[in-house]
């Protein structure tokens, strides 16, 4: 993620919860966000701070058990939602490869550098 947000002259941060960060911080940071990443799960609930308009590209459950509930937070607040299912279950962990991660995230990128130009 540090490398793709280098190609589009921004700046990657990496959001950790431990310890917490102030709620200030982290009203702050999500909402300077161009685009957020990250596995399901009660972090991608901050998006609730992010501008309208902002990406989100989250790592889902492999269907079954997929839960589109960030897909509608990020519907109701005007973001760009796109999910990648993982590779196996996802008991333990969401097994997203980087590559995909990547592909989504520059995706969305040229998406919003094409707009800055209109």
């Amino acid at each position: 993620m540090r490398r793709v947000a280098a190609e589009f002259n921004l700046t990657y941060s990496l959001f950790a919860d431990d310890p917490t960060p102030a709620l200030a911080d982290t009203m702050a940071a999500f909402h300077s966000a161009v685009v957020v990443v990250g596995p399901h799960g009660a972090g991608l609930s901050n998006v609730l701070f992010s501008a309208p308009g902002t990406f989100v590209v989250e790592g889902v459950c492999n269907v079954p058990h997929v839960n589109l509930c960030y897909l509608w937070l990020a519907h109701v607040l005007g973001h760009h939602w796109h999910g990648l299912a993982s590779r196996a279950g996802c008991e333990d962990v969401v097994d997203v490869a980087a590559s995909r991660v990547a592909a989504a995230v520059r995706t969305y990128l040229h998406i919003w550098s094409s707009r800055l130009q209109l």
